[in-house]
This record gives C-alpha cells, structure tokens and sequence, in this order.
C-alpha cells in the first residue's frame, strides 16, 4: 500500500466526519443527537431544527463528498479513465462516505450517508444522477417519505452508472454506497412497513 494511498484515504476519511449536521443545529440550540429521530443528517435538522438549518447540513454534507473527489482529481488527468479500485478517486470518494458514517468526533455513530454520498456520485459521476433524482422527487412528492425516496435513488444509482457505461470500479462503489444507505435505514424501513415513518 502507497504512501499516496494512505494519505488520501486519510485525508478523504477526515473531511467526511466532519459533523456538520451537529455544528449547525447547535446554532438553533438544538442537540441534534437526542432531537427528533437522533440522525445528524439534514432531513432531522431540518424538522428539528428549521429548513434553513436542514439546508446548510445538506450543502456541507453534499460537500464533505464531494470536496475529497475533487482534490483527487489532480492526481489523475482527466484523460486516464478509472481502471481500478484503488484509483485516487475511488479511494477519496469511499474513504469520505466512511467518515460521514463513522466519525470519531461522535465516537463513531455517524448519519446515514445520502447526502455525502450525493457528493460523491456528483463528482465522480454526475451523469449517473439524473434518473435516480427524478425517482427520489417522484417517490417524495407523492408520499412526502424522504427514506423511501432516498433508498430508491441509491440503489438505483448502480444501475444507472452501468447503463450508462461507466467503468467497473465506479459501479461497484455506487453499489457498496447504496448497499451501506440501504443498511442504515434499517429503521426507517421497518417503520415504513408499519406505517409509522414521519412525512415531510
């Protein structure tokens, strides 16, 4: 293992515990931990703490995702295609997911990753997003469910990715984010299958 590896996914894994969604209830007087579902992502900020608030965690959680692809960037031209999983943009894109989802600064208990992994997938690949966010604002506008429209996009982004013709490794991390969504919202989905998952 490189030098130049551990360091990306050092680095990459770093920005992407920051807590944003923490630091910004925390402006509303909000302990976003023990508010509302407990999740530090922005659909609970929001509910707990204000929309503007819910949309600032999003932009700086889409950013922690997005932020360590692109620094990954300048260390493949954009001529070389991504051949492997161990390219620098894989790597900083999988190691930032990780951080949102197991920051240390919240003794490893992180969020659920959609937004991060919005960053990731936008920076990576952002052709892939256009049929996965027209399924999310269909599933949420007719059942105001953002879990349900959430886990419909991620898995979907894999699909997309290959129809699409991107290369084997990006597929695969799209499939490894969407398997860890689908994972953490455990929860959501039970209470989705009795009813009791909060609307919008």
């Amino acid at each position: 293992m490189s030098l130049e590896f551990v360091a990306i996914a050092l680095g990459a894994y770093l920005i992407g515990s920051f807590p944003a969604g923490v630091l910004v209830a925390r402006l509303a007087h909000v302990e976003i931990r023990s508010a509302g579902s407990g999740n530090i992502g922005a659909t609970n900020v929001a509910r707990t703490a204000g929309g503007w608030f819910g949309a600032l965690t999003l932009i700086l959680d889409i950013a922690k995702g997005a932020l360590p692809v692109i620094l990954a960037q300048s260390l493949a031209t954009q001529a070389q295609p991504i051949a492997t999983l161990a390219d620098p943009r894989i790597v900083a894109g999988a190691a930032a997911f990780a951080g949102h989802l197991f920051p240390p600064a919240l003794g490893f208990r992180g969020g659920k990753g959609v937004a991060t992994a919005l960053g990731v997938i936008g920076a990576l690949a952002p052709g892939v997003l256009l049929v996965p966010g027209i399924l999310f604002a269909f599933l949420v506008g007719l059942t105001r469910q953002v879990s349900l429209g959430s886990v419909s996009a991620a898995l979907i982004c894999p699909i997309a990715a290959q129809a699409e013709g991107y290369p084997p490794p990006v597929v695969v991390l799209l499939a490894g984010l969407g398997a860890a969504i689908l994972f953490r919202h455990g929860d959501n989905l039970a209470r989705l299958r009795a009813g009791t998952e909060p609307r919008l």
